[in-house]
């Protein structure tokens, strides 16, 4: 049919063109080269089936026209905005360049200090240091402590915000957090003029939003439920919990005890919140960990209209399954 003649079509022009020697086969690395160089990860979800189709020819040495025919036909969409240089940095090693120097510049500075509001999070080693970043197509680079997890903390904030959206919806949320800036510190004890937090970025809308995500789920499925949506925003990598961190956190947490009684003094909460499994939703939320490198792969996944750019799933709706969670 059409579709098989064109993915032939263009599949044999992408092969003649890295068959520079006109020998009719190519190697796997030579394949593979242009990939990596655009930084493409050769274990990216949207091209495992091309990739592993290639490790497995009868020669990975000398893989043939036909051979790549066969690889390249069921992600062929992908393979070709590659090959044809039409990624969103095409010129990605100059990009990595410039990114290089920045990050070496920018590690003399020793300036500031790790935060010491939490006591586990005092002990930071604060050598610590990684730039990692992942395009709308997925490209990945990454220099430094990138491998190396830490704990979310504030960076939740957002997430839970648009969790609460998609399960209470705008108006709902908004009827009990307000989307204006406070003008004030992250943690003061302040409410706006109708008695809400001024914002879902604020400790105090923070917890809020946190009473909006599947509260008729237990506390168990709730905390596996936001992990599963972490794992799905960065491309299914390793989202992991620190104990200590929330223990921590807890224990130092009257000024966020204090925010949730003002809150429920003031009737700013849904119906039949439950206060105490709210705040340790949230100390919880905090402490959720993972590397640089995944949470550039989030950070993709924003800048990409809630597709996240390494598994092409769509986030725009979080509606994840407890099977699933």
């Amino acid at each position: 049919n059409k579709t098989n003649s064109r993915v032939d079509l263009l599949s044999s022009q992408l092969f003649k063109s890295m068959d520079t020697r006109a020998s009719g086969t190519l190697s796997f690395d030579e394949i593979t080269k242009p990939i990596l160089n655009l930084g493409i990860r050769l274990t990216h979800p949207r091209l495992s089936s091309f990739i592993n189709s290639l490790k497995n020819a009868r020669n990975p040495e000398k893989i043939t026209l036909e051979e790549f025919h066969i690889a390249a036909e069921k992600q062929m969409i992908f393979v070709e905005k590659i090959y044809q240089g039409n990624l969103i940095i095409p010129d990605f090693e100059t990009f990595c360049k410039k990114i290089e120097h920045i990050y070496l510049s920018t590690k003399e500075n020793k300036g500031g200090k790790v935060a010491d509001y939490i006591p586990q999070l005092k002990r930071v080693d604060p050598e610590k240091y990684a730039v990692a970043l992942c395009t709308i197509d997925g490209q990945n680079y990454a220099l430094g402590d990138y491998t190396d997890p830490f704990c979310v903390q504030s960076s939740c904030k957002p997430i839970n915000y648009c969790i609460a959206m998609e399960s209470f919806g705008s108006a709902n949320v908004h009827n009990h957090v307000g989307h204006e800036p406070s003008g004030k510190r992250f943690n003061e004890l302040s409410l706006n003029e109708k008695g809400l937090p001024h914002n879902p970025l604020i400790n105090s809308g923070a917890i809020m939003t946190c009473s909006m995500i599947k509260p008729e789920f237990n506390m168990a499925d709730r905390f596996d439920y936001v992990q599963k949506v972490w794992k799905d925003l960065t491309g299914n990598e390793q989202v992991s919990f620190n104990n200590s961190v929330y223990l921590s956190e807890r224990a130092t947490a009257d000024r966020n005890f204090a925010l949730g009684y003002f809150m429920r003094e003031n009737k700013a909460f849904p119906e039949k919140t439950n206060l105490l499994e709210t705040l340790e939703f949230y100390f919880q939320c905090c402490s959720i960990e993972l590397n640089a490198s995944a949470m550039a792969n989030l950070a993709g996944t924003l800048a990409n209209g809630g597709i996240c750019p390494i598994t092409n799933k769509e986030m725009t709706r979080f509606n994840i399954s407890l099977d699933e969670a």
